[in-house]
Order: C-alpha cells, then sequence, then structure tokens
C-alpha cells in the first residue's frame, strides 16, 4: 500500500468507525518505512494512536532538530515539538555525563593486584572509549553500540580480569543507560494520555 493509499483507509476506518480495519491500517503503518517521523505523529495525533505515537515520538527523538522542515513542525504540533526539543536537551546532557562519569569500582574483584591503577587505567579507558563513542561528533553512538564497542575495542591496561568482568555486568544492567528509555517513556505516557 502506498502512504496515501493507508492514510485514506485510516480515514475511512475512522468515519466509519471500522476497529479492525483500523488496526490492520495501523500494523500496515508501523511496517511501512515511506513515513516520516513527522507524519506519523500526525496520523497519530489526528486518529489518537498512541503506540503509533510512541514509535513517532522515540524515532523524532533520535533526529536532529536542524532537519526537520517548518511543515515537519506543523505536522508535530507546537506542544509535541517543544516535548522533543525538551527530551533531546536532556537526554544530550545524560549522554554528556555518562560519557565523562565512569561507573565507580566499589570492591575490587580479589584478583585486582592494584586498586589504585586498576581504577586510574577504568577513568581512562572509560573517557577514551565511551566518552569517544558517546560523543564523537561526526558520528556519535548509541548507548548500545558503544557499550559493545568498549567492550570488544578497548584495551584495560592494568585493570584485573575479575574487575573489567564485574565492570562489564554493571553496564549490562544498564541503569544509568535505561534512563534515557524511561524518561521518553514518561514524556510520551504524558501526551499520550491527552490524546
Amino acid at each position: 500500500y502506498t502512504k496515501e493509499e493507508l492514510q485514506a483507509f485510516l480515514a475511512f476506518c475512522e468515519q466509519y468507525e471500522c476497529e479492525q480495519t483500523k488496526e490492520f491500517v495501523i500494523n500496515r503503518i508501523h511496517a511501512s518505512w515511506c513515513f516520516h517521523s513527522a507524519e506519523l505523529m500526525d496520523i497519530a495525533t489526528t486518529y489518537r494512536i498512541p503506540s503509533l505515537f510512541r514509535t513517532a515520538f522515540r524515532s523524532l527523538a533520535n533526529i536532529s532538530l536542524t532537519e526537520l522542515t517548518k511543515a515537519h513542525r506543523v505536522m508535530i504540533g507546537l506542544k509535541t515539538f517543544a516535548s522533543v526539543a525538551l527530551a533531546k536537551s536532556v537526554l544530550d546532557q545524560h549522554c554528556r555525563i555518562i560519557a565523562a562519569e565512569e561507573p565507580h569500582i566499589h570492591v575490587h574483584a580479589d584478583d585486582c593486584q592494584d586498586t589504585v591503577a586498576c581504577a586510574t587505567d577504568w577513568h581512562g579507558v572509560w573517557w577514551n572509549g565511551m566518552g569517544r563513542y558517546l560523543l564523537d561528533g561526526r558520528n556519535p553512538q548509541p548507548y548500545e553500540d558503544a557499550v559493545r564497542r568498549f567492550k570488544t575495542e578497548m584495551q584495560f591496561g592494568r585493570m584485573g580480569k575479575g574487575c573489567r568482568e564485574k565492570m562489564f555486568e554493571l553496564l549490562e544492567e544498564g541503569s544509568a543507560f535505561q534512563h534515557a528509555d524511561h524518561f521518553i517513556d514518561d514524556l510520551c505516557d504524558y501526551h499520550i494520555n491527552e490524546l
């Protein structure tokens, strides 16, 4: 289906209250790659579709605001656009904090030979690895990719194997990284309640 056909089907379903057909069309829209995130947001708010709103909002949070045209901003709506801008600002600040502040090693592993050297090298590797991956001006990495590259591409100096494994487990838990997802979900929920 073309995007025009999908939008026409959706308008038809809304007008004649065809819920099953509307669900089919929504699934087709979710599966389609031809809609810009701003168009998805417009459809989500026009037809009050929470799942589509969440998809569009998450996608918009990953797009540079400079890539959005005036037409896109109109489709998104002023209130939602302001929330996207706020979300991007908060997430960018959070990303900078994560890049600059490594998780601390509170208890070193039994095989750690020199706790001071281990902590010093962890700090240096974190900044040179995660800092670079997350803050790279040309190609910043999403959290998951940055963690994967950090674990496989970096040399950890005088860190003991046990300390490395403990810190990798902490990274896998991802409590600091999940903040971004929770923040986006909370903002989406706020807007979805107003649909």
